[in-house]
């Protein structure tokens, strides 16, 4: 990889913020596990795998992100939550006085 290829993040914070930069950096929102798979040729384990894809790959960044399941129903709220008949969530809100 060559210099002015290797990834950048003061040149990505600089366009983020509007300010003059040599090239565009190069950004991606999501690249399913598979295609980074076949990038690195071996299976994605682990953080190291991440941060080695985004990397090698030469993006000005390193995109993570938590896991997070947002189902209500395996998050606590099973008790305040029930199932409308056309399929929709209803919720059991506090009431004023009580909540």
């Amino acid at each position: 990889m060559s210099s002015a290829n290797s990834p950048n993040i003061k040149a990505f914070l600089k366009t983020l913020k509007r300010e003059n930069e040599n090239y565009i950096p190069l950004a991606e929102l999501g690249v399913h596990p598979k295609i980074k798979e076949l990038f690195l040729g071996k299976r994605m384990t682990n953080l190291k795998d991440e941060v080695d894809f985004w990397y090698t790959a030469g993006y000005d960044y390193i995109k993570l992100q938590p896991k997070a399941d947002f189902n209500p129903m395996k998050i606590g709220l099973d008790n305040n939550v029930s199932y409308n008949d056309d399929g929709t969530i209803f919720r059991k809100w506090a009431s004023k006085i009580m909540g």
